[in-house]
């Protein structure tokens, strides 16, 4: 049985990137510090999103700093905890779907070492910023 049939939502995967000037040198802010921007590297990824139950969010808490409260399912590809998933419901096809929300990528695990899908631990952040999603890059998709 296939894990597709189970990827019923339809999320971006998004990096922060930095803003580079006309010279690809990284643009700076007034203290100095890098400016960066969200850039969408995936769009229309499908994946399956559940909530992490009471007994896995017990024995995170135990294991360490890390911390989740959702499971991201995808098929195999590049994703980083240095990015961030966002679901839109507006560009997910179901009727009756989550709300739209944006997920801190925690955890990168191979499910089952095997390159058969990811099993992406992620803490819910809360809706996302909009306007911040309009530049896609070919970058993981």
């Amino acid at each position: 049985m296939s894990i597709s049939r189970y990827l019923n939502h339809r999320v971006a995967i998004v990096a922060s990137r930095s803003v580079l000037d006309d010279q690809d040198e990284p643009t700076v802010d007034e203290y100095g510090q890098p400016v960066r921007a969200d850039v969408t590297v995936a769009s229309n990824v499908a994946a399956g999103i559940q909530p992490k139950s009471e007994r896995e969010l017990a024995a995170i808490s135990q294991a360490g700093v890390a911390e989740s409260t959702h499971t991201i399912y995808m098929l195999p590809r590049l994703v980083s905890t240095a990015d961030t998933i966002v679901h839109d419901p507006d560009d997910c096809p179901l009727s009756v779907d989550l709300p739209a929300a944006r997920y801190l990528v925690t955890g990168v695990p191979d499910a089952a070492g095997a390159g058969h899908h990811l099993e992406i631990d992620a803490r819910l952040l809360g809706a996302p910023v909009q306007a911040s999603y309009d530049t896609p890059v070919g970058i993981g998709s």
